[in-house]
């Protein structure tokens, strides 16, 4: 999730280091970090295959990565 830079600046920087993971772009919409209790940066949110947040964390939450590969 990407807040606070323009779209083109994300895709710039996706393209450049070859990031496989989604990403999602909501502008200036600090709305969405109130709805997920997000309250310093950088934050790490996991989200399963329903969309559903698995883990929020100032660090990558590996273990939390791991028991989602291991459920597909």
């Amino acid at each position: 999730m990407n807040i606070g830079d323009s779209q083109e600046h994300i895709q710039q920087v996706f393209a450049l280091n070859k990031l496989p993971w989604r990403s999602f772009h909501f502008g200036f919409n600090y709305e969405v970090l109130d709805t997920v209790g997000v309250n310093s940066y950088p934050v790490y949110i996991v989200l399963d295959q329903e969309q559903k947040i698995r883990s929020i964390s100032r660090k990558v939450d590996h273990r939390a990565i791991e028991q989602l590969l291991k459920s597909r």
